[in-house]
This record gives structure tokens, C-alpha cells and sequence, in this order.
């Protein structure tokens, strides 16, 4: 439905997909703004039961009038299709942020607790939402001025007086939510009120203080009765940061009995904000940290049949992207490669390409012309970041770093380590991040394999890159760059503050990018000023993963767009664009071509600029 009318409303492109309706970035023509246009799909739309409830919800979540509530503007019927307009979100949802590990307690908190003001309006109002979950949770803007906000009351009931049961405009015997969030009674089919959500919002609590849902690596139906039945576990288990309170706050908004959990959603915040302190934002220090699950531009609900036990998807997530997408020159078509599955990580050099699969525990060496395997590859647990440099390959797997042969894949060489997550070579070392219980950079001789230096960084550190004299490591929770000193290997001034959610970066020259991944931005920062600092930003398109400098110019992928753009080194804006595979998570250059691992649809892109 791209470019066409409906309702009033051009609609721009389609931004969610759920079993109930198809999600629109559109612009209301008469008041020229932009506007989420939720339609249902035509069977809900022509069934009696489903119309009444869109209709009725539609009208109550009007009413809500709440920062942390997506506003909805207008609601009716067109061409027999039922549609919804609502506020449209320029940001990206919580469940694509805890792909990438936990929270920060002091961040989690903030989080919750406008959340639950949220809650507590709708349930004043007299709506429940009924799937509170990361995926249904939109953040925007930047640190210090972010904004939260819940959306897709699709699948919520209307509260009734105490002591009725919720209106159910669902098929008899159906219960709707998502497994990992969902309150006991409502899988019972019971009486479901507001304190329903409370329990979903400690489920999310949970999620983002240990990086995993209460009751994951079970089934979904295991999962479905130890809501019910199992204990409530504990979350210093899994993130030894925090402490007793912070379990007894989260038992007790996850309590099976509902008269147990707090009154009110705000309630249970206020409890997890004593628990939390209050204080600075500390770095969480998850024991096993969670792979990244492949990211989705839908959130799934579960309707769970209890004859049946039927798993079924029903509600959508709207989902935004980053900043406003630069307008560029084409750039030649991709060749697309097959990887082994979940590709994060690329390197380029010579004759070959060497590709990290994460799910598939290996890195694959390819032909650099035509993408054939060579060799037999090698078997690494979790590998997530690959360097090239000293005649080696380098990677980083779930439990250290490894020296890989070029010629026969061979680890000749591994330091083991707490939680890498990136590595590069530069100078006359390797550079190794470590995101342990003291996230540091680590010096490495590459010949022997020997720790000579190391600094700690600040909180949450994601990536680092050698170049304007340095070495530079993205500091994700406290949006900011630290420097460290590439002969000495100590930390240098103060972290340079960026904002937002930096997630990678490239260095060359006198000059080092960051990538904003949550604001979308690319950041320039110019290391040869005597006090470094970030200048004006230029936008990307939405939640940018990847970035390398190669052939005279800056790479950066977009995850949320599946494309690459190609950058202006002098700072200009981008000179051209192409698309790439689904969710392209890193980028690197080499022997005249760009390429890309795209993690969502397996493969590799190869672009030749100047083909």
C-alpha cells in the first residue's frame, strides 16, 4: 500500500506486521504530520466481535492522555478496513536494545518507572493492556532527555468492576499475551485486571537487569506453567550487581497471587527504586550473558488454546527507526553470498573474506572472488568480532581471544577472557575488550600472546577501533569514547561525551566516527584537538551497526534499513547508497571491495564501488 491514500493519509512504509493488522509510517494529509496507521486485517475487520473491541479500545486509548502512552488520534472504518492513527515514534523499541545484554540498574529504573505512570493512567482509564513486553516499549531521543513510551494496546481488554471477570471479545478458551511476560491468571483465563500488567512490567524489570526473561531456555509451554507454579527466581543470580532488595522488589511484583503484588504499577517502581538506590548508573555484571537474538521488525504475541495448546501469532509492535535517511547516489548491486548462520562479523584481506556465524559456532574463510569456501573453517564457540593483522587472524569468542592460521584455519594461540566483544589490530599490538565484572582494553604482543597494558573503561563497552594515534572504545551505556594511549595502553583524560547509544566506531587520520545507534548519527570527533571532542552529528539511516573506512571514503550499515552508505571522510554527508542483506550488522573493506555480514538473511554482500 506504499504511496497510495487511505483515510486521509499517505502512506510512506510499512513499519510493523502482526496476526491482527499491518502497522504504516503515513502523513496525515489535511494536518500535514506524520502518523502510525494501524489497519486490520480484513477478516478482524469483517468479524462482529473483533470490530467491537477495535472500536471500543480505540475510544479508551484516546482517552489516555500520558507521555508514556503512544497517543492515538483518530479511529474508524475505510473501505471496510478498520484503522487506528496514532503518534508516530521516531526511536527504537526495548527489545532490539536487550538483544545486545542487560541494563544498567540506574537506567532500568528511570525506564520503569515512566512506564509505569503510563500504566497506571491506562488502567485509571480503564484499559489493561495485556502484553507489556520489551518489544511494546519505544524509547526516543537522547540520554539525558530520552523519552518512553508504550504502545500497541491491540490485544488489551476492558477492565471491569471488582470482582467481574475482564470482557472478552476473544475466542472462547483463548488466551492472549506473550509467554515470557504473561500473568498467571491470564494464562488460567481467571479474573484479569490492572495488577496483570504489574506483573508483566517486573517480568520486563527482570529482563532488563540480567539481559534474560524470568523464565528463559524453557519451551513456551514450560514457560507458560512456571509462571504459575514455578519459584520466582532470583536476579542476583544471573547479575551478581545486584543485590537482595532488588529480588524481593521483583518477587513481589511477580507474585502469582495478584492481591500480593503491589496496588499499583507506580507502586512496584517506587519498591525497585529503593531496592536500586537510587544511585549512579553501575555496570551490570551478568554471569553468562545471552546471545543476541536475530532482530524483528515485529513483536509476536501467543494465543495459548488450552484444548489445543496452540501457539499463534496475534499482536504487532510498532517499531521506528533512527534519524531522517540521507538521500544518495545508488551504488552498485551487491553480490549475495550464503554464511553459516547469524553472520556478525566480517574481514577482508588478500584473497579471502572471513566470516564469524554466530549461531552456527564457527568463522568460514571465503574466495574473495567468488565467495567459495576455502577450507574447512573453524570451530569457535559464539565468535563476534574478527581483526586481520600480523599475519593472523583474530577473533573473539564467548571465552577469549584467538590467533587463527590464515593459511589452515588453525587456532595457533587463545587468552582466555570473561566477555569480549571486539578486537582490532594497530601499532605494533592487538586490541582486545573485555566487558567482565571491570570492563578494560587489553594490549596484547602478538607474537607471544602476552597482556602488557590495560585500561578500564566505563560502562557497558561495545567496540574499539586503532587510529588518530589511539585506540578508541565506544562506551554504550554512558554514551561516551574513552581514549586510551596506544604505546602505554592507560586510559587518556576524560571519556569524550557523544550522547545517545554508541555502538561502534572508525578511526584514521586525525579524525574518528562514532555510530549512534539509537539515535541514528553518525559523530565526528577530531583527535588531534588538544581536548577531543564530538562535532556535529549527521544522520543516518535507522539504528546504524557497522562501520569501517576503506577506498577513500566511510562505510556505515543500517540494521533496521539493510543498507550500506558510503560517506564523505571530510566530513560531508553521504555520496552513496545501496541495499544490502537483511540487518547487516558489520562492514569491512578490502582488495576493492566492500562487505557486509548480514546477520537476519545469512549471507555476505559484496559491493565493488567502482563496478
Amino acid at each position: 500500500m506504499e504511496g497510495t491514500e487511505f483515510a486521509g493519509h499517505l502512506i510512506e512504509e510499512e513499519i510493523g506486521r502482526g496476526g491482527m493488522g499491518i502497522v504504516y509510517r503515513a502523513r496525515h494529509l489535511a494536518l500535514d504530520r506524520v502518523r502510525a496507521l494501524k489497519i486490520l486485517t480484513p477478516s478482524l475487520s469483517a468479524d462482529p466481535r473483533y470490530a467491537e473491541r477495535f472500536r471500543r479500545e480505540s475510544r479508551l486509548a484516546a482517552s489516555v492522555d500520558h507521555p508514556a502512552v503512544v497517543a492515538v488520534h483518530h479511529a474508524g472504518e475505510e473501505d471496510g478496513r478498520l484503522y487506528m492513527s496514532m503518534q508516530y515514534v521516531d526511536g527504537v523499541d526495548l527489545g532490539r536494545m536487550l538483544a545486545d545484554g542487560p541494563i544498567s540498574p540506574g537506567r532500568t529504573e528511570e525506564i520503569i518507572r515512566r512506564l509505569a505512570a503510563g500504566l497506571d493512567a491506562a488502567h485509571e482509564a480503564g484499559l489493561i493492556h495485556r502484553d507489556v513486553k520489551p518489544e511494546n516499549v519505544l524509547l526516543s531521543g537522547s540520554r539525558g532527555s530520552e523519552r518512553v513510551h508504550l504502545t500497541d494496546f491491540g490485544i488489551g481488554t476492558l477492565a471491569e468492576p471488582a470482582g467481574h471477570t475482564a470482557t472478552k471479545l476473544t475466542t472462547e478458551g483463548a488466551v492472549l499475551g506473550t509467554s515470557a511476560y504473561m500473568a498467571p491468571e491470564q494464562i488460567e483465563a481467571g479474573a484479569v485486571d490492572g495488577r496483570a500488567d504489574i506483573y508483566s512490567l517486573a517480568c520486563v524489570a527482570f529482563h532488563m537487569l540480567t539481559g534474560e526473561a524470568p523464565f528463559a531456555g524453557r519451551s513456551e509451554l514450560a514457560t507458560l506453567a512456571a509462571h504459575g507454579t514455578a519459584p520466582r527466581p532470583l536476579a542476583s543470580d544471573r547479575n551478581p550487581a545486584l543485590g537482595p532488595a532488588v529480588d524481593r522488589a521483583l518477587a513481589s511484583g511477580m507474585a502469582v497471587d495478584p492481591a500480593a503484588r503491589p496496588a499499583s504499577a507506580s507502586g512496584f517502581a517506587a519498591l525497585l527504586a529503593d531496592a536500586i538506590g537510587g544511585g549512579p548508573e553501575a555496570p551490570t555484571a551478568p554471569l553468562a550473558p545471552p546471545r543476541r537474538k536475530r532482530s524483528a521488525r515485529t513483536g509476536v504475541a501467543l494465543a495459548i488454546v488450552a484444548a489445543a495448546a496452540a501457539i499463534t501469532a496475534l499482536a504487532i509492535a510498532l517499531l521506528a527507526g533512527g534519524g531522517d535517511e540521507p538521500a544518495a547516489p545508488a551504488l552498485p548491486a551487491p553480490v549475495a553470498i550464503e554464511t553459516p548462520r547469524d553472520p556478525v562479523a566480517v574481514a577482508a584481506g588478500g584473497t579471502k573474506v572471513w566470516v564469524a556465524g554466530r549461531d552456527s559456532d564457527r568463522v568460514t574463510a571465503l574466495t574473495h572472488d567468488g565467495g567459495r569456501p576455502f577450507g574447512r573453517g573453524t570451530s569457535l564457540e559464539n565468535p563476534r568480532a574478527l581483526a586481520l593483522g600480523f599475519g593472523s587472524l583474530w577473533a573473539v569468542g564467548r571465552d577469549g581471544l584467538y590467533r587463527i592460521d590464515l593459511d589452515d584455519g588453525e587456532p595457533t594461540g587463545r587468552i582466555p577472557l570473561e566477555d569480549p566483544s571486539d578486537v582490532a589490530a594497530g601499532g605494533r599490538h592487538i586490541w582486545v575488550l573485555d566487558r567482565g565484572e571491570q570492563p578494560r582494553v587489553l594490549q596484547v604482543d602478538p607474537a607471544t600472546l602476552r597482556v602488557t597494558a590495560q585500561g578500564f573503561v566505563g560502562n557497558d563497552p561495545r567496540s574499539l577501533a586503532v587510529g588518530a594515534g589511539a585506540v578508541w572504545v565506544t562506551n554504550t551505556a554512558d554514551g561516551s569514547i574513552s581514549e586510551v594511549d596506544a604505546d602505554s595502553g592507560r586510559i587518556v583524560g576524560n571519556p569524550i561525551d557523544v550522547g545517545g547509544r554508541p555502538t561502534n566506531v572508525a578511526a584514521s587520520g586525525g579524525r574518528v566516527w562514532v555510530v549512534d545507534n539509537f539515535g541514528g548519527r553518525l559523530i565526528p570527533i577530531d583527535a588531534a584537538a588538544p581536548t577531543p571532542s564530538a562535532g556535529a552529528a549527521v544522520s543516518t539511516p535507522p539504528h546504524p551497526r557497522g562501520i569501517a573506512i576503506g577506498l577513500g571514503a566511510l562505510w556505515v550499515t543500517s540494521g533496521e534499513a539493510g543498507v550500506l552508505i558510503r560517506f564523505d571522510l571530510d566530513g560531508g554527508g553521504p555520496t552513496g547508497r545501496v541495499e544490502v542483506g537483511a540487518d547487516p550488522a558489520d562492514v569491512d573493506v578490502g582488495s576493492g571491495s566492500v562487505w557486509t555480514a548480514d546477520q537476519d538473511s545469512d549471507t555476505v554482500s559484496r559491493i565493488d564501488p567502482g563496478g
